[in-house]
């Protein structure tokens, strides 16, 4: 099944964010904790640009 979404609700924020070398394992891939830890990074970053600031 798809649903197509409006274009305008596709992206509601963005940012790049560099992986670090603590974030990884001996093979080289990323850490599941890390995961966690970017989506709040994002939303600290998104609630500063809406002027959220506590």
């Amino acid at each position: 099944m798809k649903f197509d979404i409006p274009e305008k609700k596709k992206l509601i924020y963005e940012m790049v964010i560099p992986i670090r070398w603590g974030d990884m394992d001996a093979m080289g891939h990323l850490n599941n904790g890390s995961y966690f830890r970017y989506l709040e990074t994002a939303r600290i970053d998104w609630m500063y640009a809406i002027g959220c600031v506590p």
